[in-house]
């Protein structure tokens, strides 16, 4: 059992237990996918907190993004976001992750999700990964049978001259 094993199943049964009272269906992966989004943007903004007026509009734009024929009701997409476990609102009128490993565990699931579409995205090129993130991207490549990454990192890491992809690729490696 690793850290990421029971990060997977906390999370899972957290969002699920928050969708059986709902009288609207959400995709549980879409709400997984809006978290992970969430936390590139705050690594990639560099901060730990989103104002609640751009959390709403970032609601918003991620769930018109999907590939969903309709989305039935934004208004339920933006109060799930608002509502989830996951996030608090601070006095600052800020919205921050309920603990900063959820953050962790989020924004690594996001960048495994996001190597083989772009490796210069900013999540890799924007600054070096902690020891926690670095551990999460490697136990969820191990855990979900992407060890084909490894070998592209190990690639990249050849043919750029970006130093921060090729330490936060070797942090992993």
């Amino acid at each position: 059992v690793t850290t990421t094993t029971l990060y997977s199943l906390y999370t899972r049964k957290l969002l699920l237990r928050e969708l059986q009272g709902r009288d609207y269906k959400m995709d549980l992966s879409d709400i997984e996918k809006f978290i992970e989004y969430i936390a590139s943007l705050m690594w990639k903004n560099q901060t730990l907190s989103i104002n609640t007026a751009k959390f709403k509009d970032e609601i918003s734009r991620f769930y018109r993004q999907q590939e969903r024929s309709v989305v039935y009701n934004l208004d339920q997409y933006i109060y799930s976001g608002r509502v989830s476990s996951f996030f608090v609102r601070d006095r600052n009128d800020n919205y921050l992750f309920s603990h900063k490993s959820f953050f962790e565990y989020y924004f690594a699931r996001y960048c495994v999700n996001s190597i083989e579409k772009d490796i210069n995205d900013p999540c890799w090129s924007k600054k070096w990964f902690d020891k926690e993130i670095a551990a999460f991207i490697t136990d969820i490549i191990k855990k979900d049978n992407k060890r084909h990454i490894i070998f592209y990192l190990f690639d990249v890491a050849n043919h750029t001259t970006n130093s921060i992809i090729i330490w936060n690729v070797l942090h992993i490696l």
